[in-house]
């Protein structure tokens, strides 16, 4: 089992990678590490974006805490749930550039309440290779291959990211 502040880097690292596809409308850059549930859900958030044809910005995004709040082992499954203290402005601009709403003047602080897991008889690499075509893969980068750009599921190998609750 990896160590706290590992495992701790790695979901903030999630987390952010997942705001970031937001912001630019781009889902397949963290797919990897959410469920299938949860690309569904954000790339109806993303469509909906396109088609109103709207940014959402997360500026000036930190993490301020993180903590590991729960660890359980049920059905064949390893469940960490962690809550992520992160300040940010929150606000939407239009295709131009201009403010339409949000708070976009000062960070407001969000406890986020996220859910990860893997199963107990995953296979953790020490390196990835698309399945594909047999390239390295920098999976913490976006686990797309830059020479086939296929998708690395990281469901037999990793924590997945199945639930994202903002308190």
């Amino acid at each position: 089992m990896k160590a706290d502040s590992e495992l701790t880097a790695k979901f903030s690292n999630i987390y952010i990678s997942l705001l970031y596809a937001i912001m630019i409308k781009d889902i397949n850059k963290v797919s990897h590490f959410l469920s299938s549930e949860m690309v569904k859900k954000y790339e109806d958030i993303i469509n909906s974006l396109k088609e109103r044809q709207v940014s959402q910005l997360y500026d000036e995004l930190n993490v301020g805490e993180i903590d590991i709040l729960k660890r359980e082992e049920k059905d064949g499954l390893e469940r960490i749930t962690v809550r992520i203290l992160s300040r940010y402005m929150n606000y939407l601009v239009d295709s131009e550039g201009n403010y339409l709403e949000g708070n976009n003047s000062y960070r407001e602080e969000h406890e986020n309440i996220l859910v990860f897991e893997k199963s107990v008889n995953a296979q953790e690499l020490s390196h990835y290779r698309c399945k594909y075509c047999g390239n390295n893969l920098d999976i913490n980068f976006t686990g797309e291959c830059p020479n086939c750009n296929n998708v690395y599921n990281m469901e037999d190998h990793d924590y997945q990211l199945v639930s994202l609750e903002v308190k």
